[in-house]
C-alpha cells in the first residue's frame, strides 16, 4: 500500500468519525430534543440518511478489495 493511498484511508477514517461524534454528540441531541416537529423529523432523517451513508460506504470497501494474486506454484 502507497503511504498517498494510507494517507487517504487515514484521512477518510478522521473525517468519517469527526463528523459522526458531532452528529451523535451535539446535533441529534438538539433536533430530537426540540418542541418543534419539524426538527424531531430532522433528526431521525438525518440519522437515517447516516447509517444509510455507512452502509454505502462498507458496501463499497468489501467490494473493491482487490483479489490476492495467484501464484506460479498454484496452478
Amino acid at each position: 500500500m502507497s503511504p498517498k493511498t494510507l494517507f487517504k484511508i487515514l484521512m477518510f477514517a478522521l473525517c468519517y468519525l469527526a463528523g459522526l461524534l458531532a452528529w451523535v454528540l451535539i446535533a441529534i441531541p438538539e433536533l430530537i430534543g426540540s418542541s418543534s416537529d419539524a426538527l424531531v423529523v430532522a433528526g431521525f432523517a438525518g440519522t437515517a440518511v447516516w447509517m444509510i451513508c455507512t452502509t454505502c460506504i462498507v458496501l463499497y470497501v468489501l467490494n473493491t478489495r482487490k483479489p490476492a494474486g495467484n501464484s506460479e506454484h498454484e496452478k
